[in-house]
């Protein structure tokens, strides 16, 4: 509560999102953020485990969940959806494969393939096992198969197509959030509207459109 007094758009802003959406989509936003207020001393802290906002680990959170944390307030900036990825030199030689033999990257936190894509590629094979995206996209970027990820990260990689015949799959939505506390604080309620802002110009892209 004393925090909250803060009333002058300055000081130190701590934000946490995870490192992949950092990369791909939140780096110019936060560039941009820089420059309309460089009195803002802004941290950044790449992680896909929550931090508690209450205990001011972070001031704002950008989350992808379907299940935000009910003691924080904001709002989803953006729906998103999901689809199979490999790269241009795999599904070059896919294409050649009369057998469509699939390898199948299975990323640990997911279940496994859905059924539109076995049914798609019946001669699926699973190859490896990983349990972190960041590796998983070196290794789908490597040739090594293919696996599901949001729209945003595979459309964004220029190495990297949609695998054939595989459809749009729902995933977890962009949320920007705070503490109910700390939300009218001048520097959070500037970068939270700025953020969202941002994020919302880009829906199409995290949609898949």
């Amino acid at each position: 509560a004393i925090a909250a007094r803060d009333a002058t758009i300055n000081g130190p802003l701590t934000v946490t999102a995870p490192p992949l959406l950092i990369q791909c989509a939140i780096a110019p936003v936060l560039g941009d953020f820089a420059k309309a207020y460089p009195e803002v001393e802004l941290t950044v802290l790449g992680a896909n485990a929550p931090l508690n906002l209450a205990h001011r680990e972070a001031d704002v959170a950008i989350r992808v969940s379907n299940t935000p944390d009910p003691d924080l307030v904001g709002r989803q900036v953006a729906a998103q959806n999901s689809t199979v990825y490999a790269s241009k030199a795999y599904l070059h030689r896919l294409d050649a494969d009369p057998d469509k033999r699939l390898d199948w990257l299975r990323f640990l936190h997911w279940e496994a393939p859905n059924s539109a894509v076995t049914q798609a590629y019946p001669n699926l094979r699973i190859t490896m096992h990983m349990d972190d995206m960041a590796a998983m996209l070196g290794a789908v970027r490597a040739g090594l198969g293919a696996t599901r990820m949001p729209c945003f990260l595979g459309d964004s990689d220029p190495d990297l197509a949609r695998v054939p015949g595989v459809p749009l799959f729902p995933y977890p939505p962009v949320w920007v959030l705070t503490h109910a506390d700390m939300r009218a604080v001048p520097r959070i309620a500037a970068f939270t509207s700025f953020v969202s802002n941002a994020l919302r110009a880009k829906r199409a892209a995290f949609a898949g459109g």
